[in-house]
């Protein structure tokens, strides 16, 4: 049996780190193995000993989602610390390991807090063939508050809607109407 791959990418931000415990989360449910990592941005620090510190800051942070996980009981595949474009490490590695998912913050830590998508997410979305969740910082009670089903009548759109659907299932403020395969949010 084909497990589910997920994959995070964290970048050390409060928003990154709670992306990472929205996969743990999902990877629970659905019995998904999680694969993190971080990208070291080789354009942005070209100074070696600043790589360096760089580079050993990226492995405490995928291996604070490697105890996250571990600690929920989630299979972690694989942490790796890379460096290079981190939009196209990001889609490189979900290509490479067959990622079903992408659970990315939707605003990492050099994002404008003015765009409701920073750049690095806004651009893994538009290049990878995988599906992606774009997670925001909000409080674990708020979760899954509103959620938008975005079809478009593709094959990818009738895969995503039901478990996107199964996202309202874990929220604390849904409820089941009378219809049969269709939940609402309050």
């Amino acid at each position: 049996m084909t497990r589910f791959q997920f994959l995070v990418p964290v970048d050390g931000s409060d928003n990154s780190i709670n992306a990472a415990k929205h996969a743990v989360e999902l990877a629970s449910k659905y019995g998904a193995e999680i694969s993190s990592i971080f990208v070291v941005d080789k354009y942005k620090y070209r100074i070696s000993d600043i790589f360096d510190i760089v580079n050993k800051a990226g492995e405490e942070y995928v291996a604070q989602v490697r105890k996250m996980a571990q600690d929920k009981g989630v299979t972690v595949k694989s942490t790796k610390v890379l460096s290079g474009s981190p939009v196209d490490q990001i889609v490189n590695e979900a290509k490479a390991m067959d990622a079903n998912l992408i659970v990315i913050a939707a605003i990492g830590g050099t994002s404008s807090t003015t765009s409701p998508i920073g750049f690095i997410a806004n651009r893994v979305m538009r290049h990878t063939p995988s599906h992606i969740l774009l997670v925001r910082h909000t409080d674990n009670n708020e979760q899954y508050k509103q959620i938008l089903i975005a079809t478009d009548g593709s094959a990818d759109a009738k895969y995503g809607a039901p478990r996107t659907g199964s996202l309202i299932d874990m929220s604390p403020h849904s409820k089941k109407p009378e219809k049969e395969n269709y939940w609402v949010s309050r």
